[in-house]
């Protein structure tokens, strides 16, 4: 979860440094969550998670106790989290000490996701329909630790709006290891291969977890195709767990290949076997290193060969095009960029625009059983990069969203 305090990033695993930081005296360390935040993030860096009630609310000091009355992840050593909301940002008026205070009445279910680190204590919490930030400074008596409350989190609506007790319900599935808790019927939902072949945002995600690659982020924003909802699970795990619930399979760029083939014949047979059963594959870059260690393509029922290119960014679409290229976004020829993509493609594959003088494939279609396949080079391991190809990828989900609903998928 990314806090902006000016040039300054923490994530919620490591917000336990700004309180070390207040200590020393930096001021403004406390500010917005600037990204679309995955749930599956807010699980994964929060070292407990509790459910429990707000006891009582002091209108007068500005102070709330919440009582905790069900661990979720790990064990809290807190039966009440106090609150001083006194002490919180007043600059603006709707993430005012005022404001919280209005959404604390007695009773009301609550939901604190918190990060402990040594004596440092940093929390989202969850009431009323929104969030808020708390830190702490643990003691041995733990009645007498006061989280201070910092902002409410004008932002986190990204990752979950609704009743707290909806939320509790899809908290304790996700936490069960449940895949898509937050879809509903009529979803198209995206499972997300990542963080294998490029780098966490930011630092290294811990071992099997993934903390937001910037291809993962910039895919969270396209969550609507005119009336369908899209949903997105992300997964380290090349064993794709999941997979079976999923509508379509992302492969992030890197994650075929990268100094070597990643995929082994369980999993290519996984991938083919759901792509014949309806599922949807839509694959970026591979990465072919030398002629001797071309990337596999055995996920694929019929063979392509990778190439090793230097980073291109002409392509030329065909007459199967369609509306790729031009639907929600107009992408043309020098506004994408391309890596490692592939060749020696058969008739089985549908052209979509070719790079590299027609002899490598920018975009292309495969048809498998009752599914289907989008193959493209997409490369976008730098900033400047991502927001070059964002445009072309959110074509792609609405080419992918589109062609799943005229098959029967994604209907309410």
């Amino acid at each position: 979860m990314i806090i902006n305090s000016g040039k300054s990033r923490i994530t919620l695993g490591i917000l336990i440094c700004a309180v070390f930081l207040t200590v020393l005296g930096f001021e403004n360390v406390h500010a917005f969550i600037e990204r679309v935040y995955t749930l599956q993030e807010v699980l994964n860096e929060s070292t407990n998670i509790v459910f429990g009630k707000v006891e009582s609310v002091d209108t007068q000091k500005q102070r709330a106790i919440l009582k905790v009355e069900e661990n979720i992840k790990g064990k809290s050593d807190f039966s009440k989290i106090n609150i001083n909301v006194a002490v919180g940002q007043v600059g603006r008026k709707d993430t005012s000490p005022e404001l919280l205070m209005g959404k604390l009445k007695v009773g009301l279910p609550v939901i604190v996701f918190y990060s402990k680190e040594g004596t440092g204590l940093a929390a989202l919490c969850y009431v009323s329909g929104t969030w808020f930030q708390i830190f702490g400074s643990d003691q041995a008596d733990r009645s007498r630790v006061w989280w201070n409350f910092t902002h409410i989190e004008i932002h986190m609506h990204r990752t979950y709006t609704g009743t707290t007790e909806s939320f509790q319900k899809v908290v304790r599935e996700a936490v069960a290891g449940k895949v898509f808790p937050m879809a509903e019927k009529g979803d198209i939902k995206v499972l997300v291969l990542t963080g294998n072949g490029t780098p966490p945002i930011l630092g290294q995600a811990a071992p099997g977890s993934v903390t937001a690659t910037a291809e993962l982020v910039a895919l969270k924003k396209f969550t609507k195709v005119g009336n369908t909802r899209v949903v997105y699970q992300e997964t380290k795990d090349n064993k794709l767990p999941g997979l079976s619930e999923a509508d379509i399979l992302w492969i992030g760029i890197d994650e075929i290949g990268r100094n070597g083939y990643r995929l082994n014949k369980a999993i290519e047979d996984s991938i083919k076997k759901f792509v014949q059963n309806g599922g949807m594959v839509i694959s970026m870059s591979q990465d072919s290193d030398l002629p001797d260690k071309l990337c596999g393509s055995g996920w694929l029922p019929y063979p392509l060969t990778g190439v090793e290119a230097s980073e291109r960014r002409d392509f030329e679409p065909t007459k199967d095009a369609g509306d790729i290229f031009k639907k929600p976004n107009q992408v043309n020829s020098g506004s994408v960029y391309f890596d490692d993509t592939w060749t020696n493609w058969g008739k089985e594959y549908k052209i979509l625009a070719t790079t590299n003088g027609k002899q490598d494939i920018a975009v292309a279609t495969l048809n498998h059983g009752k599914g289907i396949y989008v193959v493209t080079g997409l490369r976008h391991r730098s900033s400047q990069t991502l927001s070059a190809n964002t445009p072309m990828m959110e074509n792609i989900i609405h080419f992918s969203v589109n062609w799943l609903k005229s098959q029967g998928r994604g209907s309410s």
